[in-house]
């Protein structure tokens, strides 16, 4: 049987698996909720402050890919920059 503690550090080993693969936005915005989700149930679990720490440490990581995927979609005119806000597509 899988215990509360074990099955949190499942999801985060999962969030760190899928952190890995984000490659949209789509991607690494549903991994920030995921983190998100998983650092509430940790702390609501009481499974310790190292838990908390590591989903935040994740959702932070997303964020920062999020950004990423962002720049690179901007770069390749993907994605409007705010100069381009308002302005149609080329």
């Amino acid at each position: 049987m899988m215990t509360e503690a074990h099955a949190g550090l499942t999801k985060l080993s999962h969030a760190e698996r899928l952190l890995a693969e984000v490659a949209t936005v789509a991607d690494a915005t549903q991994l920030d909720s995921y983190a998100e989700a998983a650092r509430v149930y940790a702390k609501q679990a009481k499974l310790g402050t190292e838990a908390i720490n590591h989903a935040t440490h994740i959702k932070v990581r997303a964020q920062r890919r999020l950004a990423d995927v962002v720049g690179e979609g901007q770069a390749r005119g993907e994605i409007a920059t705010q100069k381009d806000a308002g302005r149609p597509p080329k």
